[in-house]
């Protein structure tokens, strides 16, 4: 893992140089820069994970003088280095950033569709001139840039990219975006002159112009090549790819099937991670502490070391959201967020740099009770409602589900039926702000083409994956994770294992849900302790807020510092955790952690 900095312009080589020390908690092992003349300048901070010699340092130049500053991790780089190898090719390391950069030499950007991993690099290709960023098509990895008169600057870093303005302006379509879904997805971002890099794009700079040349999705070869392989053994092949070459390394383990599985595979290939789990005995509700009892249980039954992390008492609440929202950088109102600050913060401190995560499996084997909802409803007629705003604005129980009955399978609304924390009339009333969220992807169209059955349940599935796991989950993951540094994997996200589990779902057209691919095809996960209901991963929110009146006081103070609220709305939410308001207490916290981003960031 790596911190990534790049500037075209006057100041680059004294920017650069002055902020590289800003990505050290993405890269602790080393820091360096590279200037290509008085304006370009490249730098890198490194967490070594692969070939840890000091020759893998980054950024790193080839005999072409074309430079690479690189984050992330290519699982498959052992067999695109043989194949460079056996064309003739000598290498003097053993990292895949070497292989990377000799093989955006050879190939250019068709070298990026033979990656499998997570990734989010800059190239800077000498003889044409041009500076090369591009994403996996997960967006695991965090790429910003902004290009005004004179300046091209891009980061790992929102608040980097930040600081090399002037004037930034807030977005307001933005903060629609966040109070309707709890974050902001990409390309966007809380500032109208800094984008996100989309997940799976290919952006070319060309210095000499001074603008963008090309924009393109690339689609890894993983999903177009898929060989006859078990739903098993592609777990197996996304693990050993993941621990390869660290012994020592935790699990993130709760007592459902995804983190279960991974912990069940890792006995079978003889890992031992040590798992860790988080409780919440300083709750007003045992059931919050249901997953670490399972996880414990399950860890007893594989034989792996277990260590329980206390989530702290609330008063404790204040600090720690201002810690996730400085590691994020932009508002999330996922309160795991806070969980899993307290959870990586330990496994830091036991001195470990790389945790498995069970990511990603609902979304591929079918795992949320959202899909069973919808594949209930297949039978009903398809109509497209999109223009009929007024069905969705109320945001009424009555008018979600007249939605998901009448609705085009591939609709943005739909979707939005289960993703929305406000109706657009709400967010409206509340605030005066009228916007829309914009979810087009080509990485939905490819994969609903190519693994989606024309039916509700396969497109929510897919967008699910695309668009939440992307913008929400992974973002988050790789925020809190490297905040101390620390690398978090996650097998289920997998090319192979995506485009496995998604075959098997389709031979029954997205009909064989809650995981039922997983259970049936792997051995042993019956023989587990496991939660029967899923519930998710979740935190007593609304104890935090009763217990922290003081900080409801001063965040709506400060949110309505810069956005219209009414008053009549305010006293409604400020009294929702105390009436048990589950609805509007999810709203109110949507609201402090804007106020923190406020806070923190204007």
């Amino acid at each position: 893992m790596c911190g990534i900095l790049g500037m075209l312009g006057k100041d680059a080589p004294d920017f650069v140089s002055k902020n590289i020390d800003s990505l050290q908690k993405r890269g602790p092992d080393s820091q360096n820069v590279v200037n290509v003349g008085n304006s370009l300048s490249l730098g890198a901070t490194r967490l070594a994970m692969i070939d840890r010699n000091s020759r893998s340092d980054q950024p790193m130049v080839d005999d072409s003088d074309n430079i690479l500053i690189f984050n992330g991790e290519i699982y498959n780089f052992l067999n695109l280095r043989k194949t460079l190898s056996d064309s003739g090719m000598n290498f003097n390391t053993e990292s895949d950033t070497e292989v990377l950069l000799k093989l955006l030499g050879v190939k250019g950007d068709k070298a990026i569709s033979k990656l499998e991993g997570m990734f989010a690099f800059a190239y800077y290709n000498k003889s044409d001139n041009t500076i090369l960023l591009s994403r996996d098509f997960l967006g695991k990895k965090p790429l910003f840039y902004s290009i005004s008169e004179g300046l091209f600057v891009f980061s790992s870093s929102l608040n980097l990219v930040k600081s090399a303005l002037q004037n930034v302006k807030l977005n307001s379509q933005s903060i629609y975006s966040y109070l309707k879904i709890g974050y902001v997805p990409d390309p966007a971002t809380m500032f109208t002159q800094i984008h996100s890099v989309n997940p799976g794009e290919i952006l070319v700079f060309d210095i000499a112009q001074g603008r963008i040349i090309e924009k393109k999705t690339c689609i890894p070869e993983a999903f177009l090549k898929i060989d006859s392989i078990s739903v098993e053994d592609s777990l197996c092949n996304a693990i050993q790819q993941r621990v390869s070459g660290n012994s020592n390394f935790a699990l993130s383990l709760s007592g459902g099937i995804d983190s279960s599985i991974i912990a069940l595979l890792c006995k079978k290939l003889g890992l031992s991670p040590i798992a860790y789990s988080l409780g919440f005995s300083n709750s007003d509700k045992d059931r919050y502490s249901t997953d670490s009892i399972k996880a414990r249980q399950i860890s007893d039954y594989l034989g792996f070391e277990f260590e329980l992390v206390e989530m702290p008492k609330p008063e404790f609440i204040p600090s720690i959201l201002h810690e996730f929202v400085r590691a994020m950088e932009e508002p999330n109102s996922n309160p795991t967020g806070l969980s899993m600050m307290w959870l990586y913060s330990k496994i830091s401190n036991d001195g470990l740099r790389m945790v498995l995560t069970g990511d990603g499996g609902d979304e591929i084997f079918g795992g949320y009770s959202r899909y069973l909802k919808l594949s209930s409803i297949e039978r009903f007629p398809k109509l497209c409602i999109n223009n009929f705003s007024g069905c969705i604005n109320d945001g009424t129980k009555f008018s979600k589900n007249l939605i998901r009955l009448l609705s085009r399978a591939d609709s943005e609304t739909l979707w939005l039926t289960f993703h929305s924390l406000m109706s657009d009339s709400e967010i409206n009333k509340l605030t005066n702000i009228d916007s829309k969220i914009n979810l087009e992807s080509q990485i939905f169209d490819f994969l609903y083409s190519k693994f989606g059955v024309m039916n509700k349940t396969s497109a929510v599935m897919i967008r699910d994956l695309v668009t939440w796991l992307s913008s929400e989950s992974n973002r988050r993951l790789d925020r809190v994770s490297m905040n101390y540094s620390i690398e978090a994997r996650s097998p289920f996200q997998s090319e192979l294992v995506i485009g496995t589990g998604y075959n098997e779902i389709k031979k029954n057209k997205f009909k064989d849900l809650n995981k039922n691919v997983l259970i049936k095809n792997i051995d042993g996960i019956s023989n587990l302790p496991l939660i029967n209901k899923k519930t998710g991963f979740t935190s007593p929110l609304g104890y935090w807020l009763r217990s922290n009146s003081k900080l409801i006081d001063s965040s709506l103070e400060q949110v309505r510092s810069h956005i219209f609220i009414r008053d009549k709305d305010l006293n409604q939410l400020k009294s929702s955790a105390i009436r048990m308001d589950s609805y509007n207490f999810k709203i109110l916290w949507s609201l402090i952690v804007l106020s923190k981003w406020f806070e923190l960031n204007l």
